[in-house]
């Protein structure tokens, strides 16, 4: 943000309603190694969320967490679909169905199905 020369004050009520969103204000001041993986992940949603972005493409957003965690992420990404599109790629079928209006099945590059809610 400073790259985009953004006022301080700005900056800091954007981290920190971006924080609040995503249940991270605990871990503003941690080093990376003190904090677990999935607050390590919503802190890499957030980064992709400060800058207020129209689409965020998704890679796998809840692999290798556990079933809280998957929880608590699938609800910010419901929340934040209101105002941004998101694009996520995943193996997990059934969180596609829960989180996405529009799915899409590829197998070797080939567009097999195309679903929408």
């Amino acid at each position: 943000m400073k790259l985009r020369r953004i006022p301080k004050d700005v900056v800091e009520k954007s981290v920190y309603k971006i924080s609040r969103l995503l249940q991270i204000e605990h871990v503003l001041n941690s080093r990376p190694w003190e904090i677990s993986g999935g607050e390590a992940q919503r802190v890499c949603i957030g980064r992709a969320l400060i800058f207020k972005p129209k689409v965020v493409l998704l890679d796998e957003p809840t692999s290798n967490l556990d079933e809280e965690n998957e929880s608590i992420i699938e609800k910010i990404l419901r929340d934040i679909s209101t105002d941004t599109k998101l694009i996520i790629v995943s193996h997990n079928k059934h969180q596609i169905r829960r989180l996405c209006d529009t799915h899409f099945v590829m197998k070797n590059g080939m567009l097999l199905q195309n679903t929408q809610r």
